[in-house]
């Protein structure tokens, strides 16, 4: 069993250091430690960081949701939170063209979904973000001024 688990950390532990050994190469010349001697980290700064990671917590629980609540109950919660943390880590690392969504029907397959099926939940996870987009759009336009929305851009426009 303990040879196992060493496989497996050995297996997690390899692609994490060969990645930060790159990141280490890629920054070594132009990485400059002034540069953080200008930041100002205040009570506002951990505020803001902390309602960040709340943000990112529950678009994570959201997207894990649609999931569990659009297979009808096939995938439990944590095959869920597995399916959609996938799909970010492919959107993460492939070309937007590809993206996770291309991949989602090969997880969901993955997790005891029918590939039919896995395909039909994927394209409406994808019918549901591109109807947000269609109906909050124009109501963001006709709600907020345009100066509001466009800022120097909408006046820079007008100047010319």
């Amino acid at each position: 069993m303990s040879g196992e688990l060493s496989k497996t950390i050995w297996k997690m532990l390899l692609p994490i250091a060969i990645g930060l050994c790159v990141v280490a190469w890629m920054f070594h010349d132009e990485f400059n430690p002034d540069v953080f001697s200008k930041f100002n980290f205040s009570w506002r700064t951990a505020t803001a960081i902390a309602v960040a990671v709340v943000f990112v917590i529950g678009r994570d629980f959201g997207l894990s949701w649609r999931f569990h609540t659009i297979a009808g109950g096939d995938l439990t919660w944590r095959r869920a939170v597995k399916v959609d943390l996938m799909c970010a880590f492919t959107s993460a690392i492939t070309p937007s063209v590809v993206g996770g969504s291309a991949l989602a029907i090969f997880y969901l397959n993955r997790e005891g979904i029918k590939i039919g099926r896995a395909t039909t939940l994927t394209l409406t996870t994808l019918f549901l973000d591109e109807l947000f987009f269609v109906v909050f759009c124009p109501l963001l336009v006709m709600l907020i001024p345009d100066a509001d929305l466009f800022g120097a851009a909408q006046a820079h426009a007008e100047t010319l």
